[in-house]
Order: structure tokens, then C-alpha cells, then sequence
């Protein structure tokens, strides 16, 4: 089994982008962290502390969707 686990950032803790004029974008409000299991083992762990990644929670998304048509694929046989 995979399980993704994550959580985003408290608005009030994200800070705006942009020199002049700073604003929060649908991007930066997915600030938060993402940790990946999968059959009991948790992927994208520093191995030295074991803290879970601390990233954009749209970016695994987005790589996610990436990958998709080829992890569809049939594997031959």
C-alpha cells in the first residue's frame, strides 16, 4: 500500500512573494510538508533526522500527474 501523507502551512505563517507589491499565489499557499510510505517504508525521509519533506504540496502533485501516463503503461510481459 502507498499512503501520502502531508499538511500545508498556516496562511499566517506563509510569507508573500514579490518585491514592490508581495502577494500569495494558489502556489505559495501550498507551503506545508509531504512524507511517502509505501509498504511500510517512508520514502523522501532525511536520513538524518527523519523529518518528513518540507515543500510545496502542489509539487508532488504535479509530479505525480507527470508520471502517470507511463506508470499506466502495461508492463510487457
Amino acid at each position: 500500500m502507498i499512503r501520502i501523507r502531508f499538511g500545508l502551512t498556516p496562511v499566517h505563517d506563509i510569507q508573500p512573494w514579490g518585491g514592490d507589491t508581495p502577494s500569495l499565489s494558489w502556489f505559495s499557499l501550498t507551503d506545508g510538508w509531504y512524507d511517502i510510505e509505501a509498504d511500510g517504508r517512508h520514502l523522501f525521509r532525511h536520513p538524518a533526522d527523519g523529518t518528513s519533506v518540507d515543500y510545496y504540496v502542489v509539487r508532488l502533485w504535479e509530479d505525480v500527474l507527470d508520471a502517470l501516463p507511463q506508470a499506466l503503461e502495461p508492463v510487457p510481459a
